[in-house]
């Protein structure tokens, strides 16, 4: 453990601490909103363009792979050049983008704008995680990390109550203008407020580095640095896979990754297909919109709910039970596709196990690696998950559009979420706790 992620670790949280983790909490509602613009959109896009459900997947889809391309390729770079500036181009990229989707023209225009938009979020998502971990201490961390993706579900519910009041009137594109407008608000923010982690300054020792992290160091109440440490592995990182599956990091490395990647199908099929079955199986087009309310208030709680409890029983086993969990609510909404009302009732309680999973996961992921590749470890935890957040939402649609049965698709779903918690629980049995913790 480093200097700064002891100081920080071990110290109390002031009010300077508590509202830089907050300040990235913001960020991820911004994050949540950028997902589920399109999500909320896709029932007024699909009639309005003739759109059918396989291009609709395709659609989620090219999110999804642009969410990889930041999390593998882009996010891995905070490592080398900070949080901060990973983050502050982010922001930017999505405020742009979201803004030009809402003048899209055609299906086509959409497709290359979601892209891009999906390189923004899965550059912030992992980013979030790290930084919020960097700035916690080792008493409150998890419980910021779950408030964190809760945030990504508030995102969510603001897309969903945007979509429930205000598109009949202006159409889908006021998602995008204003998901455009709070992502230039929030950039503003970060970059008044958001200071460099200190654990980045002190690994990579960038120009003024003493300097800037004494400024850090005053405002959480410890006394400054007469010099830094000297440098470790080299400077500035360059991580590459093959030092997250170097001896000691393989085993925990790779169970991550597919529990990461089980998640994302079965989180990002839920997400993404879940209105518009609901809209299909005989449900109001209102309700079915507003479904994406009562699911993402069930994730708040699966969130908190983790982040509470992981703070006293090993939340490697927790996340498991809560993968088990979203595997028996898959498999109960596929045994009641005839019944739409009891479909609405149990799509919550998947998104309550599931996105408390997905909080369950990134705990372990930002605790199982050190600083020096931390946001490449995170990164490449997330990045592997998009392959899943491709296939879930492409073979959802796929297999909808087919006319195929719900049952078997959800029974596979739950199958899915299974192999995820017996990952995880591997993890918690074999492996005990990380090897880096913050």
């Amino acid at each position: 453990m480093s200097k700064g992620e002891s100081v920080i670790a071990e110290a109390p949280m002031n009010a300077f601490s508590i509202a830089i983790v907050l300040l990235c909490c913001i960020v991820n509602i911004a994050d949540g909103l950028d997902f589920a613009t399109l999500v909320q959109a896709a029932p007024v896009i699909s009639h309005a363009w003739a759109v059918n459900p396989r291009m609709l997947g395709v659609l989620f889809a090219s999110t999804a792979i642009g969410m990889a391309v930041g999390a593998f390729v882009v996010a891995p770079q905070a490592d080398r050049f900070g949080r901060r500036t990973i983050l502050l181009s982010a922001l930017a990229l999505n405020a742009v983008v979201m803004l030009l989707s809402a003048a899209a023209g055609s299906v086509h225009e959409l497709l290359a704008l979601r892209f891009f938009t999906g390189i923004g979020v899965g550059s912030l998502m992992a980013n979030l995680n790290v930084l919020v971990i960097e700035y916690a201490n080792r008493k409150w961390g998890n419980f910021f990390l779950s408030v964190m993706h809760l945030c990504y579900a508030l995102g969510v519910t603001f897309a969903s109550q945007i979509g429930y009041w205000f598109v009949a009137d202006h159409g889908w594109q006021i998602l995008f203008i204003v998901g455009g407008l709070f992502n230039l608000v929030i950039l503003v923010a970060v970059f008044l407020w958001l200071p460099e982690s200190m654990q980045f300054l002190l690994a990579a020792q960038p120009r003024g580095a003493l300097e800037r992290v004494n400024r850090v160091r005053r405002r959480l109440g410890v006394e400054p640095l007469d010099a830094l440490p000297a440098i470790t592995g080299g400077g500035r990182a360059r991580t590459r896979i093959a030092d997250l599956i170097g001896p000691g990091m393989i085993a925990g490395s790779v169970l991550l990754w597919v529990a990461s990647l089980g998640y994302s199908v079965v989180g990002f099929y839920h997400l993404s297909w879940t209105p518009k079955v609901l809209d299909d199986a005989g449900l109001p087009t209102r309700l079915a919109l507003l479904a994406g309310t009562f699911t993402s208030i069930f994730s708040i709680l699966g969130n908190l709910s983790m982040g509470y409890f992981s703070a006293i029983v090993s939340a490697a086993r927790l996340t498991a039970i809560y993968f088990a969990g979203a595997a028996t609510s898959f498999l109960l909404f596929g045994l009641n596709t005839g019944d739409p009302y009891m479909m609405l009732t149990i799509a919550p309680v998947i998104s309550f196990f599931a996105q408390g999973a997905f909080s369950g996961l990134m705990i372990n992921a930002t605790r199982y690696y050190p600083a020096t590749m931390r946001a490449a470890g995170v990164g490449f935890v997330v990045g592997f998950g998009r392959f899943g957040a491709v296939a879930g939402p492409l073979v959802g649609g796929i297999v909808l559009g087919a006319g195929g049965g719900l049952l078997p698709l959800y029974a596979a779903l739950a199958v899915v979420a299974a192999v995820a918690a017996a990952c995880i629980f591997i993890v918690s049995r074999f492996h005990g706790p990380a090897p880096a913790t913050a």
